[in-house]
Protein backbone atom coordinates (compact mmCIF):
# COMPACT_ATOMS: atom_id res chain seq x y z
CA UNK A 1 0.00 0.00 0.00
CA UNK A 2 2.95 2.38 0.81
CA UNK A 3 4.38 1.65 -2.51
CA UNK A 4 1.56 2.35 -4.67
CA UNK A 5 0.77 5.25 -2.20
CA UNK A 6 4.16 7.02 -3.21
CA UNK A 7 3.43 5.98 -6.61
CA UNK A 8 0.40 8.24 -6.73
CA UNK A 9 2.25 11.15 -4.92
CA UNK A 10 5.18 10.96 -8.01
CA UNK A 11 2.90 11.09 -10.94
CA UNK A 12 0.83 14.12 -8.94
CA UNK A 13 4.19 15.52 -8.74
CA UNK A 14 4.65 14.47 -12.76
CA UNK A 15 1.57 16.11 -13.80
CA UNK A 16 1.54 19.19 -12.13
CA UNK A 17 4.68 19.79 -14.72
CA UNK A 18 3.16 17.57 -17.54
CA UNK A 19 -0.23 18.40 -18.02
CA UNK A 20 -0.03 16.45 -21.24
CA UNK A 21 0.58 13.52 -20.10
CA UNK A 22 -2.47 11.74 -20.75
CA UNK A 23 -1.03 8.28 -20.02
CA UNK A 24 0.38 9.23 -16.71
CA UNK A 25 -3.13 10.65 -15.64
CA UNK A 26 -4.80 7.39 -16.70
CA UNK A 27 -1.69 5.25 -14.28
CA UNK A 28 -2.99 7.53 -11.69
CA UNK A 29 -6.64 6.86 -11.83
CA UNK A 30 -5.75 3.29 -12.12
CA UNK A 31 -3.31 3.48 -8.65
CA UNK A 32 -5.88 5.61 -6.71
CA UNK A 33 -8.96 2.91 -7.60
CA UNK A 34 -6.05 -0.12 -7.04
CA UNK A 35 -5.58 2.01 -3.57
CA UNK A 36 -8.78 2.42 -2.33
CA UNK A 37 -10.01 -1.16 -2.68
CA UNK A 38 -7.23 -2.41 -0.70
CA UNK A 39 -7.94 0.06 2.15
CA UNK A 40 -11.63 -1.60 1.64
CA UNK A 41 -10.33 -5.15 1.97
CA UNK A 42 -7.87 -3.98 4.72
CA UNK A 43 -10.98 -2.10 6.77
CA UNK A 44 -13.10 -5.18 6.18
CA UNK A 45 -10.65 -7.86 7.59
CA UNK A 46 -8.62 -5.76 10.45
CA UNK A 47 -9.95 -2.05 11.41
CA UNK A 48 -6.82 -1.55 14.04
CA UNK A 49 -4.64 -2.45 10.69
CA UNK A 50 -6.77 -0.01 8.69
CA UNK A 51 -6.30 3.12 10.88
CA UNK A 52 -2.92 2.61 11.49
CA UNK A 53 -1.89 2.61 8.01
CA UNK A 54 -4.28 5.50 7.51
CA UNK A 55 -2.12 7.55 9.95
CA UNK A 56 1.16 6.45 8.69
CA UNK A 57 0.31 7.26 4.82
CA UNK A 58 -1.60 10.56 5.84
CA UNK A 59 -4.82 9.48 4.28
CA UNK A 60 -8.69 10.34 4.78
CA UNK A 61 -11.30 7.33 5.94
CA UNK A 62 -12.80 6.03 3.01
CA UNK A 63 -15.66 5.19 4.05
CA UNK A 64 -16.30 8.19 5.44
CA UNK A 65 -15.72 9.70 2.20
CA UNK A 66 -17.64 7.28 0.48
CA UNK A 67 -20.50 6.45 2.90
CA UNK A 68 -22.70 7.85 5.10
CA UNK A 69 -21.07 7.94 8.98
CA UNK A 70 -23.91 5.51 10.87
CA UNK A 71 -23.45 2.95 7.75
CA UNK A 72 -21.27 -0.17 9.12
CA UNK A 73 -19.00 -2.52 6.95
CA UNK A 74 -20.42 -5.75 6.76
CA UNK A 75 -18.24 -9.07 5.52
CA UNK A 76 -18.91 -10.26 1.92
CA UNK A 77 -18.81 -13.17 3.68
CA UNK A 78 -21.65 -13.00 6.04
CA UNK A 79 -24.41 -11.55 3.34
CA UNK A 80 -26.89 -13.79 3.16
CA UNK A 81 -27.67 -15.19 -1.05
CA UNK A 82 -30.56 -14.56 -2.35
CA UNK A 83 -32.95 -17.42 -3.83
CA UNK A 84 -34.47 -16.51 -7.14
CA UNK A 85 -37.49 -16.10 -6.16
CA UNK A 86 -36.63 -13.53 -3.58
CA UNK A 87 -34.48 -12.10 -6.18
CA UNK A 88 -37.85 -12.10 -8.92
CA UNK A 89 -39.97 -10.42 -5.62
CA UNK A 90 -37.52 -7.48 -5.08
CA UNK A 91 -37.43 -6.96 -8.86
CA UNK A 92 -41.39 -6.63 -9.49
CA UNK A 93 -41.15 -4.29 -6.24
CA UNK A 94 -38.91 -2.38 -8.27
CA UNK A 95 -40.77 -2.71 -11.55
CA UNK A 96 -44.44 -1.35 -9.68
CA UNK A 97 -42.42 1.52 -8.16
CA UNK A 98 -41.26 2.79 -11.34
CA UNK A 99 -44.81 1.99 -12.76
CA UNK A 100 -46.53 4.12 -10.09
CA UNK A 101 -43.90 6.91 -10.97
CA UNK A 102 -44.07 7.12 -14.16
CA UNK A 103 -48.21 7.73 -13.88
CA UNK A 104 -47.84 10.44 -11.43
CA UNK A 105 -45.92 11.78 -14.23
CA UNK A 106 -48.30 11.04 -16.81
CA UNK A 107 -51.11 12.64 -14.96
CA UNK A 108 -49.07 15.95 -14.25
CA UNK A 109 -48.51 16.61 -18.09
CA UNK A 110 -52.43 15.95 -19.03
Amino acid sequence: MAVVSAKIDWLSEHLKKNRKDFNARRHIDFLVHQRRRLLVYLKRISIPRYFKIIDKLNLRDILQVYQTANMTVIPRRNVPQLTREEKMERQAAKDAKLAKKLNKKKKRSS
